[in-house]
């Protein structure tokens, strides 16, 4: 079976202000890194974020070389959210889960 890639997208928010509740990460899913990141430039422009730390060189190189990028996004040096890109395996190969041959046992 051929083994598809697929852009997992996480937004985790940083609890160090007490105005901004606890919260669960958001993750999407895309099936094209350039999808993605236009994306995030959108998203991140409506919301009225900076989006310079940005760029599709960078975020391809560091999946490639480390597996993810991170970038985080404070205001006035309090850190509020963190976002992270990681490429993950659609399709894995099938293992065998640790199960053990059937062995044959002669009547």
């Amino acid at each position: 079976m051929k083994q598809s890639f697929i852009y997992k997208i996480e937004v985790n928010y940083i609890n160090n202000l007490v105005g901004i509740k606890q919260s669960l990460p958001v993750v999407s899913y895309f099936s094209n890194l350039k999808i993605a990141l236009e994306s995030i430039f959108s998203i991140l422009a409506l919301r009225g974020w900076d989006d310079h730390k940005i760029n599709y060189t960078a975020v391809y190189r560091s999946i490639k070389d480390r597996g993810k990028y991170v970038a985080e996004f404070s205001l006035k040096n309090v850190k509020i959210f963190r976002l992270e890109i990681s490429k993950v395996i659609m399709n894995p190969a099938l293992s065998d889960l640790g199960i053990d041959q059937k062995p044959h046992i002669e009547a």
